[in-house]
């Protein structure tokens, strides 16, 4: 988040510079072109030497403002080059705990993780294909253990969630439903927890 609003205020300095003092000056530098030829065709020697003389005072200016551009646009180059090093540093623990205002299910892929806590107890879970199927990693729930099955509903923080649970019995091929419980206030939502 702080990331972003630094690149987002170097974009706006950027924008700014481009947008009112850049162009302001290249207007008046185009003024003064053709106020140029103006004294020229009136063979104004004195209106000639002070259009000069303004020209070269805006050349410097604009130069100024485009030295503070490329100034801002190395700042700019830093930033995402540290970002990208943090990218490259992180792999793909950029994303890990991420946490969310609410979980959807159509929202996650398969292979995402989710940790849902509240009430004192917790789950962590992976998605395991694009259907609402998650297999239980780590949990404190009562009669749940890890390998069991879930279905989820969407939650919010602060609000309810259903749990159905399934288990494979021993020797049996499919998942059974073993029991449906309820989050009374989801607490936290960690998507991808390391």
């Amino acid at each position: 988040m702080k990331e972003s609003q630094a690149f987002e205020h170097l974009e706006d300095v950027i924008g700014d510079i481009d947008a009112g003092l850049i162009a302001l000056y290249n207007k008046k530098f185009e003024k003064l072109k053709s106020d140029e030829s103006k004294a020229v065709e009136k063979e104004d020697y004195v209106e000639l030497k002070r259009v000069k003389e303004e020209q070269v005072s805006v050349l410097r200016k604009l130069i100024l403002f485009y030295e503070k551009k490329v100034e801002y646009l190395n700042k700019l180059g830093q930033e995402i080059e540290t970002g990208n090093q943090e990218i490259g540093s992180k792999g793909v623990s950029v994303f890990s705990d991420k946490s969310l205002n609410e979980f959807k299910n159509e929202e996650f892929l398969k292979g995402n993780k989710i940790k849902i806590q509240g009430g004192g107890k917790y789950f962590v879970a992976e998605k395991l294909n694009d259907n609402n199927v998650y297999k239980v990693i780590s949990v404190n729930i009562e009669g749940i253990q890890s390998g069991d099955v879930l279905k989820l509903s969407d939650m919010k923080l602060g609000g309810p969630g259903t749990v159905t649970v399934y288990r494979k019995p021993e020797g049996a091929e499919r998942f059974e439903e073993l029991k449906t419980f309820k989050f009374n206030n989801v607490r936290e939502i960690i998507k991808n927890p390391s």
